[in-house]
């Protein structure tokens, strides 16, 4: 047997005082590296618990001065003759940008125009044959008026020697020394001289009178003209004013102009839109808000006071960040396209934003930096240097909710903290 095992191959079994050694599991130098990772496992773990990360919505909309879009509309029915304004021009509230024909107006203005002159000229020779009658009339009555002056004084001579006969004839026949019938006859005589001055007087009255109708006459005559005359000015006046109010489009506020929609030439039914414009002054026009068109699916999460981040779509987002924005408010109800509509005047648009649904408007005041080139403040400090321009379309990012680190890979542990009055 001892020749069969060596005694390499038997194993002496421990002796007692070894039993009482510890066993080493690693070695000395590990446990301040086991220590540092426990820590950092801990305060990795706290750090979940204690940060929190940002839960966004994303919304689609447009960046607007305080006015918004509007529609520079016909006042009537009529044919583009000439647009004033173009797109990219500023325009003040009231001014002209465009023409329409109004045919049945222009004709009737004519018309009337054409009747005015015609009466001007009317009155014209009244006025021009009047002076000529009435001069020729002076004239003829003058010449009946120096002879009825004349024979009125002959008359009112030969009365008074007549008047000396008749009292002659009537002391001879009161003596007797004269007849009855030569009395008679003399203060006949007497009498009928005294009524043909009487008529020459009266002759010399109607001469007046007649000259004062005629002048009368030639006056209604002038006034009835006159009256006509005023009546056609005051139509003139009515259509000159109806064809300004219908055949002038008129800007309906200080603006923008930034859309042509219809062409000279083209009818243009009253109502329609000849061109967009955003309103506001120049100075209003640096100071946007952001119109966003929340998701309905995300609409109830939106509240005023949340953070935004507003991203112009002219920018690139990497490189020069996103505008810092708060919400304003929000609609109590969902837009309608007709809502929308009405302030965007952008049928693709509207038709984009309510892809999904009918969305939820939000108003967002986007912060201001005299220092950057563009007035606002940006994620990365001066932002672009391009300014950002009224209508431009942007993508805003919502900050609806903070959530914990943890919850991103345990939901439950929200829960967990707000039980515990830790959210």
């Amino acid at each position: 047997m001892s020749g069969g095992f060596g005694s390499a191959g038997l194993v002496r079994p421990p002796s007692p005082e070894q039993l009482d050694r510890v066993l080493r599991v690693t070695p000395s130098l590990a446990w301040p590296a086991l220590v540092l990772m426990v820590a950092l496992l801990l305060a990795g773990l706290a750090w979940s618990f204690l940060s929190t990360a940002a839960v966004k919505t994303v919304a689609q909309g447009v960046l607007l001065s305080a006015g918004g879009v509007g529609d520079v509309v016909a006042p009537a029915t009529g044919r583009l003759r000439q647009l004033l304004a173009l797109p990219g021009e500023r325009v003040a509230a009231g001014q002209p940008v465009a023409l329409l024909d109004q045919p049945e107006l222009e004709a009737d203005l004519s018309r009337r125009r054409t009747e005015a002159a015609t009466l001007d000229d009317q009155e014209a020779r009244i006025r021009a044959f009047l002076d000529g009658e009435a001069a020729a009339r002076g004239r003829l009555a003058g010449a009946r008026e120096q002879s009825l002056r004349e024979r009125r004084a002959a008359l009112a001579a030969l009365e008074a020697t007549m008047a000396e006969m008749a009292s002659i004839q009537q002391g001879l026949f009161a003596r007797g020394l004269g007849t009855r019938e030569r009395f008679l006859a003399a203060r006949q005589q007497a009498q009928e001289v005294q009524s043909q001055r009487s008529e020459a007087e009266a002759a010399l009255v109607q001469i007046a009178a007649e000259a004062e109708a005629e002048r009368i006459r030639g006056a209604r005559e002038l006034l009835d003209l006159g009256v006509r005359r005023a009546a056609v000015a005051r139509e003139i006046a009515w259509t000159e004013a109806e064809l300004a109010r219908r055949g002038q489009v008129l800007a309906p506020a200080e603006g923008l102009l930034v859309e042509q929609v219809a062409n000279p030439g083209e009818r243009i039914e009253a109502g329609a839109p000849v061109l967009r414009f955003l309103a506001g002054s120049a100075s209003e026009a640096d100071s946007l808000v952001g119109l966003l068109y929340v998701p309905p699916a995300d609409g109830k999460r939106v509240r005023p006071g949340m953070r935004v981040q507003v991203i112009p779509s002219t920018i690139r987002v990497q490189r020069d960040g996103f505008i810092e924005g708060e919400i304003l408010s929000v609609s109590p109800i969902a837009a309608t396209r007709e809502g929308i509509q009405r302030t965007l005047r952008n049928s693709a648009l509207v038709e984009q934003l309510t892809r999904q649904g009918a969305p939820v408007q939000a108003t967002v005041r986007l912060a201001r930096d005299a220092a950057t080139p563009s007035g606002y403040r940006w994620s990365t400090g001066s932002g672009p240097e391009l300014a950002i321009g009224n209508g431009t379309p942007a993508e805003g990012r919502i900050v609806v909710d903070d959530i914990p680190l943890i919850a991103l890979l345990l939901p439950e542990a929200e829960t967990l903290l707000a039980r515990l009055g830790l959210r």
